[in-house]
Parts: C-alpha cells; sequence; structure tokens
C-alpha cells in the first residue's frame, strides 16, 4: 500500500516539495516520567491539516500535514483541491501512533537520497506512513527504514533525516550517508536529543546546514532543567526556537505549527502559527474531542 501511495502521488502530480523548510525537534520527559516529543515545522505560509488515520491492519495514529506540500493544495475550498486531500495520508511530515511511537522529517541543504537496490521504493513522506502504521518502537521503525530504498524528490535537490522517538523514552536519528543509512543516539548521559537541519553524522561536511543556533537554545533549555519538562515548558522551548519570516534559500519562513506530543498517554499539544498564547489539546484516543486553553 505505500509503494501504490507513493506512486499515486506522483501519478496525480501532487508533488511533495518540501524545499525550504527549517524546523527543530526535541525529545524529552516530564516530571511523571511521562516521554514528550517537541516539533515546530517551519516552512512558508499555508493551510494544515491534523490527520487521524485507522487502518484495518495498522496503528492509529494522528500526523500533520500542510497541505501547500501537495500541488494545487491549500485550502480545500473547492471539489478539485478537496480531491488532493485524499492523498494526505502519504504526505504527512511528523506524527504519533497509538503504541507512543512519534516521527518527524527535518530538511538538509544536500543532494537528494536515491538509492537503488532490490528493496521496494519508498519516498520521503510516504515512509513516514510506513512507520506510524507498523512500527511499535524505535527498533522496528529502523527495520521498516532499512527494508525500502529513499527516493527523494530529484527536483527539489535536498536531502531530509528523521526523527524516531517512542513510548519508552528510546530516541534516534536517521540519515542517509551515500546511500547508507546511518543511525545516531542521543549524546552520552543525557536522556534528549535535539535535532535541525544539518547533519548530525560525524566527519560529514555540511557547508549548507543550519539550524545550529536553535540547536543550541534548545539543548540550554533542556541542560539547565536536566532533561525535565512539562509539556507547558516543552512548549515553551518551541516557542523560543519559532522563526517569523526568516528568509532560507529564497523562502520566507515562519513556524506554522508547534506541537508536544505525549508518548505514553497519547495527547498532544497545538500551538498554530507563532499563536502560543492559545494551546489545543487532542487525544488520540478521542480525536473529536479537544479542549482550548488561553494563557493571555
Amino acid at each position: 500500500v505505500y509503494e501504490y501511495g507513493a506512486s499515486q502521488l506522483l501519478f496525480a502530480d501532487a508533488d511533495i516539495n518540501l524545499s525550504g523548510i527549517g524546523c527543530t525537534t526535541f525529545n524529552t520527559v516530564n516530571e511523571n516520567k511521562e516521554h514528550l516529543f517537541g516539533r515546530n515545522f517551519d516552512y512558508t505560509d499555508g493551510f494544515v491539516m491534523l490527520l487521524w488515520t485507522h487502518p484495518d491492519n495498522g496503528y492509529t495514529s494522528v500526523s500533520t500535514v500542510d497541505l501547500d506540500l501537495i500541488s494545487q493544495g491549500g485550502e480545500p475550498d473547492n471539489y478539485f483541491s478537496s480531491l488532493y486531500t485524499l492523498y494526505a495520508p502519504f504526505a504527512c511530515v511528523d506524527g504519533m501512533n497509538e503504541k507512543g511511537l512519534c516521527i518527524a522529517v527535518l530538511e538538509l541543504e544536500t543532494d537528494a537520497t536515491y538509492q537503488s537496490t532490490d528493496n521496494p521504493d519508498l519516498t520521503t513522506t510516504t515512509i513516514i506512513r510506513a512507520v506510524l502504521d507498523r512500527a511499535a518502537n524505535v527498533e522496528e521503525a529502523i527495520k521498516i527504514f532499512e527494508s525500502y530504498d529513499m527516493h527523494d524528490d530529484l527536483d527539489v535537490k535536498c536531502a531530509y533525516h528523521y526523527h524516531v522517538t517512542d513510548a519508552n523514552g528510546d530516541s534516534i536519528v536517521i540519515e542517509y550517508v551515500n546511500g547508507e543509512i546511518n543511525l545516531i543516539d542521543p549524546q552520552d548521559n543525557v536522556n534528549y536529543q535535539v535535532v535541525a537541519n544539518y547533519y548530525l553524522t560525524k566527519g560529514i561536511k555540511d557547508t549548507n546546514g543550519f539550524g545550529q543556533e536553535r540547536v543550541a537554545t534548545a539543548t540550554n533549555a533542556l541542560m539547565k532543567a536536566n532533561g525535565i519538562l512539562s509539556k507547558d515548558q516543552a512548549m515553551d522551548v518551541l516557542q523560543s526556537v519559532g522563526v517569523d519570516k526568516q528568509n532560507w534559500f529564497g523562502y520566507e519562513c515562519s513556524t506554522l505549527w508547534s506541537v508536544v506530543y505525549n508518548t505514553n498517554d497519547l495527547t498532544y499539544d497545538v500551538c498554530y502559527k507563532l499563536d502560543y498564547n492559545t494551546v489545543y489539546t487532542f487525544s488520540l484516543l478521542n480525536p473529536e474531542e479537544y479542549t482550548v486553553r488561553t494563557n493571555k
């Protein structure tokens, strides 16, 4: 089904153009020993969808989709643009499933990854769908990545890495180096990992990588808190590394959403377009119910 989804995106010219995104992710733990995953998605202004899926032969999950990443996307205000939302399950850029597995993709300013082995092929975002549907933990997510060939969009001319965490607090960053998968664990003696838009693999010359200052800000906050943050404090960290109309490689980017996933109780807090005074709280187990909290 994932190979079919990837082929349909290409067939329908629903081009998932992720060029120009600049994001930040981190994992941490709260005072109740629940594991959190924070994510900022920074990109050009667009419309956002929170997507809940419950496949017959997979895990229920929630994911986030920037509809402008799909050609002819944007606000589904007419019949033709609404049709493109049917591709949304294969265009998610972060999410969490019922097992507490979280994943997010972040851009790297280097040549696209295009593997060619006997494995079936998947694209940048369809592999996120495969992981959310089928992986219960980091180890299983890694096996899924290893079982497919990655085919990034060659027209975009950039690559990506993936931050994956789970309900046990395990964390890994998955990068492609010279066509091979490389796994980056958290640094020794810390229970968190912070990721932005540059390679973490040692020895890689990444002259176009960026986001080091965001990583430094988030890491400093985590260090001061000994790696223990409440969900509100985690959102504060995301606010501190949020961006407003930054020019990156010809794109004017702002933080479209900030989300803090709780991988144990399966709730998630969302702030939209830098409005950190308004926090939406959802539950994976009750997708139709949510609360809104204002901090004004």
